[in-house]
């Protein structure tokens, strides 16, 4: 049995809610030497809980995304990727005999993967790898037991902006976001890295996208002293592969190197009613990371607010009361832990926010 994480360092995982800033992260670290980034979700996760183990590898390989990275200039989600030049038929073969000599584990799993593609570029003795698919924060105590020394950049995102965002990549293809499984799941992935972080104290370092485009080389340096990187000016440009990467805004914007034009576009678009529901519901967590003034509490109205919502985007009795007492629940419910230590920690650089001081 060998160690497929053979020459790739160890593990640093982007995490955060869909159009937090994610990609954008991740393509900023790409340039870096000392860090080896996967350019497609491996969902290597998900594909360990719900096929058969003799097909796991087959799935990631054959998945949308890394088979892109076999088509030269692909189709992807956010327009044209750049992979020519790439050898896939190495890739896939490493990636194979890795799989075989490991020990058959998720974590092996992703590690043959990532391991398979630093062979094909031709790099080894990296000091870290990074990958980003979704929901990763969701399983981090999973990934804790197998990665020791895993690290985790937690991106965040005015979850209004999220959800205008993210609203429109779900029309591309006729479907919904809901203001209630939004706020729910957004609040879950910060309690869940906190979480993680009063664990493994040290571990988890929370950015804000509006951080990371506004004031980068400073949101950059941080990141990368948490991975025991030093600062490399590759970093202020993001890429794939090394080649330019020009964004996946859904405004149907090509952006060339690092753009805040998105940061304030939500508030001419979001719907009134879904703001201030969101803002009731996530008073907490908006104020302590810098997103609204610490009032003391909610604006008034969100009740009326929230049944108008229902009312306007959920079909059918049964759907809307599962919404407004879903909804009713976040209000009432504890906040994230954002008081906590572990959060002053790991969001060290956001708490000096002008709205925090």
């Amino acid at each position: 049995m060998t160690d497929a994480r053979d020459g790739i360092g160890a593990p640093t995982l982007v995490c955060g809610f869909p159009k937090s800033g994610t990609t954008l992260v991740a393509a900023l670290l790409d340039g870096h030497p000392d860090l080896l980034c996967f350019p497609e979700e491996t969902w290597a996760l998900k594909v360990a809980s719900r096929f058969p183990h003799a097909d796991w590898l087959d799935h990631i390989l054959a998945s949308e995304g890394v088979r892109r990275l076999g088509q030269g200039v692909a189709d992807g989600p956010d327009g044209p990727r750049d992979f020519t030049g790439f050898d896939f038929a190495r890739f896939e073969s490493e990636a194979a005999r890795r799989w075989a000599a490991s020990d058959g584990s998720p974590r092996s799993l992703m590690e043959s993967v990532v391991g398979a593609f630093g062979c094909a570029l031709g790099r080894g003795g990296v000091v870290r790898w990074v990958e980003k698919s979704p929901e990763h924060e969701l399983q981090l105590a999973r990934h804790a037991a197998d990665w020791p020394d895993l690290r985790v950049v937690h991106v965040v995102r005015d979850p209004r902006a999220v959800l205008c965002s993210f609203r429109r990549k779900r029309a591309r293809h006729e479907q919904r976001i809901y203001v209630d499984g939004l706020a729910a799941r957004w609040r879950a992935g910060i309690a869940a890295v906190v979480a993680h972080e009063e664990r493994n104290p040290g571990a988890v370092t929370i950015v804000r996208y509006e951080d990371v485009v506004r004031e980068h080389r400073a949101t950059l340096t941080r990141i990368l002293d948490a991975l025991g990187c030093a600062w490399d000016a590759a970093v202020e440009t993001p890429t794939l592969l090394g080649r330019p990467w020009r964004g996946n805004s859904m405004y149907a914007a090509q952006i060339e190197g690092i753009s805040a034009a998105s940061v304030e576009r939500w508030q001419g678009e979001i719907d009134a009613d879904e703001r201030a529901v969101i803002e009731a519901c996530l008073h907490d967590e908006l104020a302590a990371l810098g997103y609204c003034d610490d009032d003391g509490g909610p604006r008034r109205g969100a009740r009326s607010s929230a049944v108008r919502v229902v009312l306007r985007h959920r079909a059918g009795p049964g759907a809307r009361l599962r919404s407004l007492l879903r909804l009713r629940g976040l209000r009432r419910a504890k906040p994230a832990p954002v008081a906590s230590e572990a959060f002053r920690r790991a969001s060290s650089s956001v708490a000096q926010h002008p709205l925090m001081r």
